[in-house]
C-alpha cells in the first residue's frame, strides 16, 4: 500500500488484525483535530451459524491490547481516548509521535488535537 500511495500515511495504526480503524479531521473555531475510530471486531460467538440465520449479537467483549498510533504532526497539543476520557501520553519516536492505546473492548476514539 505504501508503494501505491507514494507517501507516508497521515495516521498509522499498529494493531492486531481484529481491530478496524478509520480516521477523519475536523476543523472548527477552536482549532483542528483528528479523530481515529477503533473497532474491536473480535467476537467469540460470531460466525457459528449459517449466514442467513446467524444472530448478529455480541455476547461478550474480549478486550484487545497492543494498539499503537503514529503520526507526524509535531503541532499536537493533546491526545485523549473517548468516551473513556483518558489522557494518552505522547512519545516522540524519530520523526513521528506515538501513543499506546489501552485495551479496546468494542469501540473507542483517539482524539488528536492540534
Amino acid at each position: 500500500m505504501r508503494w501505491a500511495a507514494r507517501s507516508l500515511p497521515q495516521i498509522e495504526v499498529v494493531a492486531p488484525m481484529c481491530i478496524q480503524s478509520t480516521f477523519f479531521r475536523q476543523r472548527d473555531s477552536e482549532g483542528e483535530r483528528t479523530i481515529v475510530h477503533l473497532f474491536n471486531g473480535l467476537d467469540s460467538s460470531n460466525g457459528h451459524g449459517l449466514p442467513e440465520v446467524d444472530v448478529p449479537l455480541r455476547e461478550e467483549a474480549v478486550p484487545v491490547g497492543g494498539i499503537r498510533l503514529r503520526w507526524n504532526n509535531k503541532l499536537t497539543k493533546r491526545v485523549h481516548l473517548e468516551p473513556e476520557g483518558v489522557e494518552l501520553s505522547v512519545v516522540p519516536t524519530g520523526d513521528f509521535l506515538e501513543v499506546q492505546v489501552p485495551p479496546i473492548a468494542v469501540h473507542s476514539m483517539v482524539v488528536i488535537e492540534y
